[in-house]
Parts: C-alpha cells; structure tokens; sequence
C-alpha cells in the first residue's frame, strides 16, 4: 500500500459495500475496527465496536486511538421508501453525521473518507429523495468541518452499486437485485414499465472498494466514481433474462412512467475493471447459489 492507514474505523461496516471494504482492509493488513449498530452483526478479522452514532459518548469512545475513518453509515432503502418518506430519510442521515462529525472534530483522527452518492449532486434542485438529500447536506457539512478541524476529509460520490452481496429482499432491494429477483421468478412475458429506454450507470462493489481505498491518502476532496459504461433498461432487461437462460419476450407498460436518464461524468481514482457484463454475470451466480432457493422455500 502506498499509503498507512494505521488504526482504521469503518463506520457502517455491516452493510454491503461495509462488510466488501472490511474484507478487503483486512487481507491488506489494515487493522480495522468495524462499527456496526446491531451487536448481533460480527465480522472476521477485527475488533467490533456498536452503538447508536446519535450518541456523541459512542462516537468519542469509536474514535480512540483510530487515525483514519471511513464512515459508510446511511439510512437507506429504495427509491420509493426514500421519497414517500424524504424528511424521515433526512432527519436519518444527517442526525448521526452530525454527531459523529463533532466527536470528529476534537479527535486525534488525521484523514476520514465519506461515503455519499453521485445522486446528492441533482437532488437538491428537486427536493424528492431523502436518502440523497440527506447526503447532499452531509456534504455541505464536510466542508466547514474539515476548514475548522484541519484534517484530510474526502467525499467519495459514487454511482449506483451493485454485486455479490447484495440485499435481494423484495421490499427494499435496489434496481439490479430487485430485477434479478423478478426475471427469476417470471414465466413468459416479463413486464418493464414505460419504453425500457432510460439509460444507467453502475459501478460494481470490488470497484468502488478500491476507489474508496485510494481515497485515503489522495489528498482528494471530492472524487465522482463510476463505471462510464452507459446501459440502458431494456439491454440490463435483455442481459440478465440471457443468464438465466429465459427466451420469454420482454413488455412495455406505456401508462407507467420512464424516469429521466441521469448521466455522470466520472473523475475515478482507480479505473473500473468489471464491466457490466461480467458484473451482472457474477451477480446472477450469487443470486443462483445463495439467494434464490430461500425465496423460493
């Protein structure tokens, strides 16, 4: 490594690009304390501390003896969640930034990464999504935070994640886990609403690990990372209906509504070595392996 992470805080570790970075630390040697909120979330390879972030007691006692801080942490479900509850999703991210950065600020913590979303850019002009408003506005806190404080504070934004790992469950699942699921469990026709023309950008989680590792030390302030590959719904549709081997044709609902391309323009620490292709490919297998009996049973 190029950079000493010494003593290294994830914050938020239990989730899934969390638990991918702490696997990743630690086959590096980073030594890692892993913060997770539930005591019932363990982890191989380091020291596991817990508590509630809205309590600056917690947050101080997380930041002894801790020289880098990767903070994770986020309210987060799907899009629909996020925008039929926006203040919610607000008051769920911002209240415990706001308290961890504050412990942050009179620690002895010399560089902390903060994970946000290429989303937080747009989303204040429209007001909607909580989730990406609550990043927005942890990032406008990042910046007097690290004027104040002096310390090397980065913003990792990143584009939609997806791979291995990721949560399937129906009811909160993000775009690629949810359609998997659906494509899997469809027979014939398989519905997409709208045209199908909307186009995405992704970037697969071993990629995003890596770009949040460089982070550290880059003497960076804001890197917007992503995989430039540009899909849209119907070849995402197309592609995944080919890995599980289904011939049924695909069906446009026109009375439902596409929602608008947002395109990004990538500044990448490390360049994005999965493609979509391969991604999704890999994605699919975990689902087959460790997912789609259980939601079968």
């Amino acid at each position: 490594m190029q950079h000493s992470f010494g003593n290294t805080l994830v914050v938020g570790a239990s989730g899934f690009v969390g638990r991918a970075l702490v696997k990743e630390l630690v086959g590096r040697g980073v030594y890692v304390v892993a913060h997770a909120r539930n005591t019932d979330v363990v982890l191989p390879g380091v020291k596991m501390r817990y508590g509630d972030l809205n309590d600056h007691a917690i947050c101080v006692a997380l930041l002894q003896d801790i020289q880098t801080v990767i903070y994770l942490a986020a309210a987060k479900k799907n899009i629909m969640e996020h925008t039929a509850r926006p203040f919610d999703f607000i008051a769920e991210n911002v209240r415990p930034f706001l308290t961890f950065a504050e412990a942050l600020k009179d620690s002895s913590v010399s560089e902390c990464v903060y994970i946000s979303s290429t989303h937080a850019e747009k989303e204040w002009e429209s007001g909607t999504d909580g989730y990406a408003l609550g990043k927005y506005i942890n990032e406008l806190i990042v910046g007097p935070l690290r004027a104040q404080s002096g310390k090397a504070i980065s913003v990792v934004r990143s584009s939609a994640v997806y791979g291995p790992g990721d949560n399937f469950n129906p009811k909160t699942a993000n775009f690629i886990p949810s359609l998997i699921q659906r494509i899997d469990e469809s027979h014939g026709e398989f519905l997409v609403w709208g045209t199908g023309e909307r186009k995405m950008q992704f970037i697969y989680v071993d990629d995003l690990v890596e770009n949040i590792i460089a982070a550290v030390g880059s003497a960076t302030t804001l890197a917007t990372v992503g995989n430039p590959e540009v899909w849209s719904v119907n070849d995402i549709v197309s592609e995944c209906m080919g890995l599980f081997k289904k011939e049924g044709m695909i069906r446009h609902d026109p009375t439902k509504p596409d929602k608008a391309t947002q395109l990004f323009t990538f500044a990448n620490l490390v360049s994005p070595r999965i493609d979509m292709k391969e991604g999704l490919k890999r994605v699919v297998e975990y689902y087959k392996a460790n997912v789609a009996h259980t939601t079968r049973s």
